[in-house]
């Protein structure tokens, strides 16, 4: 009774380690999938978004130390096909700077004494610039985090599978023997009152 108790136990605790295996093994690959589909995207965009700011303020600080007005012109040029590219779109925030900055381009354009305040808005680009690239290596850490957090769950839980598959093995041996000695026992027991009923 108690064998099978402790076979029955075994057999319950080794089933539910398999299934939280398999759940966190469905997780991470769950995880990779959405990085891969979803998340990579977004950080690539951002990172696109970031060169574009960094290109933005280039123009800008051409435009504002040049005193050539063919060079503000195609800086002003340069800052429209910018602001027209999709990654603007990548946020509010964004979409607000690009518009706000390639305004004053304009303005320097057509007159140089506007670039007096594009120094402040060269500061508000390179600082947006800094928080989208902490997001992005945010999000990629946080994934990598996430991922090897499960990996390792999965490696204790295995371990501790093999571990409680190895005891369970020793003690059905253990078990197996004492029953068989005891059968044997019986066995002789048997013989022994067979031969004395015969004599």
């Amino acid at each position: 009774g108690k064998f099978c108790i402790f076979i029955g136990l075994g057999a319950a605790v080794f089933t539910i380690i398999s299934a939280v295996i398999l759940i966190l093994q469905h997780r991470i690959v769950s995880v990779t999938q959405e990085t891969s589909h979803q998340i990579v995207p977004e950080i690539q965009m951002r990172f696109r978004v970031i060169r574009n700011l960094e290109l933005l303020r280039n123009y800008g600080n051409v435009a504002y130390r040049t005193t050539d007005k063919k060079v503000r012109q195609e800086a002003g040029f340069l800052s429209t096909i910018l602001t027209s590219h999709p990654t603007i779109g990548v946020d509010p925030i964004t979409r607000q700077l690009f518009r706000e900055a390639d305004a004053k381009l304009q303005d320097i354009a057509l007159n140089p004494e506007a670039a007096s305040t594009w120094p402040e808005i060269e500061q508000k680009l390179a600082a947006h610039a800094d928080r989208l690239t902490i997001l992005a290596e945010t999000m990629t850490s946080d994934r990598a985090t996430r991922i090897a957090s499960d990996a390792t769950k999965i490696r204790d839980f295995i371990s501790t599978q093999t571990v409680l598959f190895f005891i369970s093995t020793a003690v059905m041996i253990l078990f197996g023997r004492i029953l068989l000695a005891r059968v044997k026992e019986r066995n002789q027991y048997f013989n022994e009152l067979s031969h004395d009923f015969r004599q």
